[in-house]
């Protein structure tokens, strides 16, 4: 039942957005009420997750990659977190690193898994179309 009502509701907003616009009340309403949140408490999800990782590894074993996990996940998480007393000059600072890792270090490793991604699907479909493998059996 949780798909489908996924299913219709994503249905129901995208006819919503295709009729009215990006620009009309009810899909900017949609959107502050009903996406932002789900971003917020993803992204606290994240940060939970990223502290527990990072604690574990360290616990478990300590050397330059635990290291490099940890500065980067605090890193990240103080570019993207708000600061508790306005340190607009910190979080500028660190926003503008965390943007850098971002965009060269995370879009490389991304392009790179891409393309693995692509170079496994073309091999895939090449072996099932010269019948080197038989995915459903005869």
């Amino acid at each position: 039942p949780y798909s489908a009502l996924l299913i219709i509701t994503l249905l129901g907003t995208l006819v919503l957005g295709l009729v009215f616009g990006p620009d009309n009340r009810v899909v900017l309403s949609l959107f502050e009420y009903i996406q932002l949140p789900v971003e917020a408490t993803l992204m606290a999800l994240l940060a939970v997750a990223l502290a527990a990782a990072g604690v574990r590894m360290i616990a478990r074993r300590r050397d330059v990659y635990s290291l490099i996990f940890i500065g980067t996940a605090l890193l990240v998480l103080m570019g993207t977190a708000p600061w508790p007393f306005g340190g607009s000059g910190q979080s500028a600072t660190f926003g503008w690193l965390r943007n850098w890792l971002a965009q060269v270090w995370a879009a490389g490793a991304a392009r790179g898994i891409v393309l693995g991604v692509a170079l496994g699907a073309i091999t895939t479909g090449l072996r099932v179309l010269l019948g080197a493998d038989r995915p459903y059996g005869d």
